[in-house]
């Protein structure tokens, strides 16, 4: 795991890495489109599953904000019964990525 300091200038690539290893290590199916210039406008960064648990992400740096189309799939993601998240770097260093992915439970941020 980062230290503080280097999580809190960790870039919302790297973060991403970081997730997806954990993830995949922890045994969730992961989803991830790697050029999403054709993609849907505001589709989530990852979508992972687990038995029962579908998390939809959106990954972002400590400033970046959340577009209305992000939103928009995210509530629609949440209507379809997964949990949306929003992660950025501090939310890696405080382990609450972890304890989300770890769990697989219903912890969203």
């Amino acid at each position: 795991m980062p230290t503080q300091s280097s999580a809190l200038s960790l870039s919302e690539a790297d973060l991403q890495t970081c997730v997806i290893d954990l993830a995949q290590r922890l045994g969730w199916l992961v989803y991830h489109t790697h050029d999403s210039r054709h993609s849907a406008k505001g589709y989530p960064d990852i979508v992972a599953l687990n038995g029962t648990v579908g998390l939809a992400i959106e990954l972002k740096s400590e400033k970046g904000k959340v577009t209305p189309e992000q939103k928009q799939w995210l509530t629609a993601f949440a209507g379809a019964g997964f949990l949306p998240c929003i992660w950025r770097p501090a939310d890696w260093y405080s382990g609450a990525i972890d304890r989300a992915l770890g769990l697989g439970t219903k912890e969203t941020l």
